[in-house]
């Protein structure tokens, strides 16, 4: 039996396609993280691997940069790059301008990517981290997001003994930091 066509029922067909589409991220997320050995990742090679795929699908201006010590970290490397791409995604979704910093510093990495977008107030920067939270206005149901990337990303992040903080951007959006 079919539904009448009415408002409501668009709008609660539109709410079930949204939690399956937020589902579905989950289970990928889930499922891939499960078996994945550990290995040295070189994280130049991820980074750049990751920066020249968006480099090909996106007009956005992107300068990477990195002290070039080595830069191999124990990790899973499927996982890694996961966290890293959802950072860089949202990155390349609110920004034209993107900075991508690597640094090595003896046993630490640490990952900025900063972006000239409108930023995340101070006040939410740690609601974004939470799964499903999307800020209003600038983060909307028809862009496809659900609200799942940094929460994953800080997931993964934290699994390797990592940190991820977001701050004030010199190209005055967002910082990440990894």
């Amino acid at each position: 039996a079919m539904l009448p066509d009415s408002k409501e029922n668009q709008e609660f067909v539109q709410d079930i396609n949204e939690m399956e589409k937020m589902l579905d991220g989950y289970l990928a997320f889930v499922s891939g993280e499960g078996g994945e050995k550990t290995t040295f990742v070189d994280m130049n090679e991820v980074v750049t691997s990751i920066i020249n795929k968006y480099r090909r699908n996106s007009n956005a201006l992107i300068r990477y940069s990195t002290n070039y010590d080595v830069s191999a970290v124990q990790g899973r490397e499927q996982a890694l790059r996961r966290a890293i791409t959802n950072v860089l995604e949202n990155a390349f979704h609110y920004g034209n301008t993107i900075a991508v910093h690597l640094e090595s510093e003896g046993k630490h990495v640490q990952l900025q990517i900063e972006d000239d977008g409108p930023g995340i107030p101070k006040d939410k920067r740690e609601d974004v981290f939470k799964a499903f939270y999307r800020l209003e206005g600038s983060r909307n149901k028809k862009t496809g997001g659900v609200g799942l990337g940094l929460s994953i990303a800080k997931d993964i992040v934290v699994s390797h003994g990592g940190t991820i903080e977001l701050a004030d951007s010199n190209l005055g959006g967002l910082k990440v930091i990894i």
